[in-house]
């Protein structure tokens, strides 16, 4: 019995040792189960976290490459604009042009008359001046059409009478004026002008425009030639990058849009110091002396001292002085009482003069303007009861005179010239070469002289 009971102890012995083992077994196996699992997992967390970190580099990599990118962009920008050179905006600038009467002049070119001048030097710059051909219309400025077509602005005053000179238009649009002061003619007028002139691509001063408020920046350039935003008399064209604000005044008609006064004047040139880096402004008078009056000299005075760069008068028929005033900010102001007449049939012999302006103002990369130079062309109209045109005064004077000294003119000093007159035959060309050309008679020239010395005395006087 006692046998039995230690063969069964054994026996159960032996079983729970099998099944220790077994157990042990099971256990170190799974043990390295999970060893194993444990592994792969953490050399998965591991690769994640190395992944995760190499794509965490290259981004902050591919981040730094951008705005590496970016810096070297400002820097480029900053650099062009470090370098950029400074802008000039030429100006030629003259007198009324009044069509009223000129249908009845025979001068005119229906084939195209075709200006070949020759290089003009202004200032110590040379220029190639282009070639004008004039069709359609009158060749009354081929003498000096030189003066008017190499210039990114050329202004001249024009008024009318009860009815438009469509011809007119074309010949100052083809010569090369592409701004039209029109502040002197009334308000209907100046609506019918505006709409007709726009049409023709000729900008004007004197319109009512409208304004914009919410483009009052200088930033808000415009596309080359386009207009801008305006204020009711302040037109802004851009030029080169460069704003320019055209403003007109009368301070004859009371009822005129308009009309100067102290506090319109003030509101439209705050307006275009916020637009526009160059102003200038056309005044309207009427005082017909050689010199301006105290008045005239006020309101210039105020118009310089609230940042008008150039401040030209016009309509007066007769040509007054010029002077450099300080305006705002001690900036250098040109200012021209009166350019006379470009084109009249007047027959009064001191209005048969009139001045081109050749300006030349300097704008910094900063939009700081100053004066950079100040040139003239006198000039005189010779008619007849045919024909008519607008001649360099100076010219006109000195090639007479080496005409009749040489005596080479077609009809020079030889006496051979009409009524035995020395006359100098005028070079431009007839559309069928069958019209007798207006020539310089020498009763003309002696008026020519007296109206150059004129002119040459009343600058003076000017700049003194």
């Amino acid at each position: 019995m006692s046998n039995r009971r230690r063969n069964f102890r054994r026996k159960g012995l032996n079983i729970f040792e099998k099944e220790n083992k077994h157990f042990k077994i099971i256990s170190i196996i799974l043990l390295i189960v999970l060893a194993v699992v444990l592994a792969v997992f953490g050399y998965k967390l591991y690769i994640s976290y190395k992944q995760k970190k190499q794509v965490a580099n290259e981004q902050q990599e591919s981040k730094n490459q951008i705005e590496s990118i970016f810096r070297s962009a400002d820097d480029a920008v900053n650099s062009v604009n470090n370098y950029k050179t400074n802008t000039i905006l030429r100006f030629s600038i003259t007198g009324l042009i009044d069509p009223n009467g000129v249908e009845k002049y025979e001068n005119v070119a229906t084939q195209g008359v075709n200006d070949k001048s020759a290089n003009v030097e202004i200032q110590g710059v040379n220029d190639q001046t282009k070639n004008v051909t004039i069709s359609n219309g009158y060749d009354f400025f081929n003498d000096i059409a030189n003066y008017l077509n190499n210039s990114d602005f050329t202004i001249a005053n024009y008024k009318i009478g009860q009815n438009r000179n469509e011809k007119i238009e074309d010949v100052v649009k083809q010569t090369g004026i592409n701004v039209l002061n029109i502040t002197n003619n009334s308000d209907e007028k100046i609506d019918n002008l505006y709409s007709a002139l726009n049409d023709k691509g000729i900008q004007t001063i004197g319109n009512k425009y409208e304004k914009e408020d919410d483009k009052t920046e200088k930033e808000n350039k415009t596309e080359e030639g386009k207009e801008n935003t305006k204020s009711e008399r302040a037109n802004v064209v851009n030029k080169k990058g460069v704003n320019v604000a055209f403003i007109g005044y009368t301070a004859n008609d009371n009822k005129s849009r308009n009309y100067f006064t102290e506090e319109n004047a003030k509101a439209d040139l705050e307006y275009a110091k916020k637009n526009a880096s160059v102003i200038i402004v056309m005044m309207d008078w009427k005082n017909s002396n050689d010199e301006a009056t105290n008045e005239q000299k006020e309101q210039v005075k105020f118009l310089a001292d609230n940042g008008a760069n150039l401040i030209i008068g016009n309509n007066q028929n007769n040509i007054q002085t010029m002077e450099i005033i300080k305006g705002e900010n001690d900036k250098d102001c040109f200012v021209a009482y009166s350019l006379g007449n470009l084109l009249s049939t007047t027959s009064i012999e001191k209005n048969k003069t009139g001045i081109i302006l050749e300006i030349q103002i300097l704008v910094d990369k900063d939009n700081n303007t100053s004066l950079n130079s100040v040139d003239y062309v006198s000039t005189y109209i010779l008619k007849d009861n045919k024909q008519m045109k607008v001649m360099n005064l100076k010219d006109a004077v000195s090639n007479y005179e080496e005409e009749s000294e040489n005596g080479s003119g077609k009809n020079g000093a030889n006496g051979n010239g009409k009524n035995g007159e020395n006359n100098i035959n005028d070079n431009r060309s007839s559309a069928n070469n069958t019209k007798e050309n207006i020539n310089i008679s020498s009763t003309n020239y002696a008026k020519i002289k007296s109206a150059l010395e004129r002119v040459k005395k009343l600058i003076n006087n000017g700049n003194k």
